[in-house]
C-alpha cells in the first residue's frame, strides 16, 4: 500500500521474438518498474528516467543485436552447425522503498553464443520526494573504509569456504571498486562487483553489505 514515504510499484514490460528466414534468432524481455507516489512531480520524473531506459534497450536489441544474430545465423546456416538463438533480458530488484527513498538494481543479460551469457549491473537510487538522483550512498571520504571492509568480508568467505575469488583480492577490489555500484539495503548499504572482475563466473555478481 502506498504511503507518504514509499512509492506503488508495477512493471512495464516489452519482449519480442525476432525471426529471420522463418527462424527465431533473437528473443528479448525487458522489464522496468513503473512508479506511483504522493508526489506526481518525482513519479514523472522517475518513470520519465525508465521509459528512456527501456525504450533504449529495445532499440539496441532490434537494431544492433538483431543484426548481430543474423549475421551469426547466416554464417552457421553456411558452415551447417546449430544456431543458438540470441538473447537479451532486463530484469529489476527493488532493494529499499521507504523513508522517502527508492533504491534498485537491473541485471541486463545477454546472449549472443558461446558457453554463457554475460550479465551487467546497474543500481539507482531516487529521492521520492523530487524524484532526482539520491547523493552519492558512499561519499569519497568512507571509500577507503568501505573496500577495506569488503575486502576483510571476502576474505572471511573464503577461509570459510563460502566463495572463491582471484588472487590479490586487495588489489582487484581496490582497482574494481565504483561507488556508483551501490544500493540501499536494511542491513545498509550494499556494494557490488561486476562478473569477472574479482571473482570467477560461477560465483555470480558479488556484493558486500557495509554500515556506514
Amino acid at each position: 500500500m502506498e504511503t507518504s514515504t514509499s512509492a506503488k510499484i508495477t512493471e512495464k514490460n516489452v519482449k519480442n521474438a525476432l525471426m529471420y528466414d522463418n527462424v527465431v534468432v533473437l528473443e528479448y524481455d525487458l522489464s522496468v518498474p513503473e512508479i506511483a507516489t504522493t508526489s506526481k512531480a518525482a513519479a514523472k520524473r522517475i518513470n520519465r528516467f525508465y521509459d528512456h531506459l527501456l525504450a533504449e534497450k529495445q532499440r539496441y536489441a532490434e537494431k544492433v543485436l538483431f543484426k548481430d544474430a543474423v549475421k551469426h545465423y547466416m554464417l552457421t546456416k553456411y558452415e551447417d552447425y546449430p544456431f543458438a538463438p540470441y538473447n537479451m533480458t532486463m530484469k529489476y530488484t527493488v532493494t529499499w522503498n521507504q523513508d522517502e527513498k527508492l533504491s534498485l538494481y537491473y541485471d541486463v543479460y545477454e546472449f549472443t553464443g558461446g558457453a554463457h551469457g554475460n550479465t551487467v549491473r546497474y543500481a539507482d537510487n531516487f529521492s521520492l520526494e523530487d524524484g532526482y538522483p539520491l547523493p552519492p550512498l558512499i561519499p569519497r571520504a568512507a571509500r577507503k573504509k568501505v573496500i577495506r571492509e569488503c575486502v576483510r568480508q571476502a576474505q572471511e568467505q573464503q577461509a570459510a569456504g563460502q566463495n572463491y575469488f582471484f588472487d590479490n583480492i586487495r588489489v582487484n577490489m581496490t582497482k574494481y571498486f565504483d561507488p556508483e555500484q551501490s544500493y540501499l539495503v536494511s542491513g545498509g548499504t550494499a556494494v557490488f562487483y561486476q562478473l569477472y572482475t574479482i571473482a570467477p563466473y560461477v560465483s555470480g555478481i558479488v556484493s558486500f553489505v557495509v554500515e556506514l
